[in-house]
């Protein structure tokens, strides 16, 4: 991988972890019970695919550094 690559990479990271960031802090939003999480579903569905997408990345940029 060279620079350029690298950089697009973890920029793409970068907006994936944008979107866990706001979803995990919507989170704390529940006003009715203090002890339970809520998130709207496509949220939901959201932040599962950026979780999943950054672990790939991640690992492929570990791996493409490595070869």
């Amino acid at each position: 991988m060279d620079k350029n690559d690298i950089d697009g990479a973890l920029h793409e990271i970068e907006q994936m972890v944008e979107v866990i960031i706001r979803a995990a802090s919507s989170l704390t939003r529940a006003e009715h019970d203090k002890q339970k999480f809520e998130l709207p579903a496509d949220d939901a569905q959201l932040l599962d695919f950026s979780t999943l997408d950054v672990a790939k990345r991640v690992k492929a940029l570990r791996d493409g550094l490595c070869a």
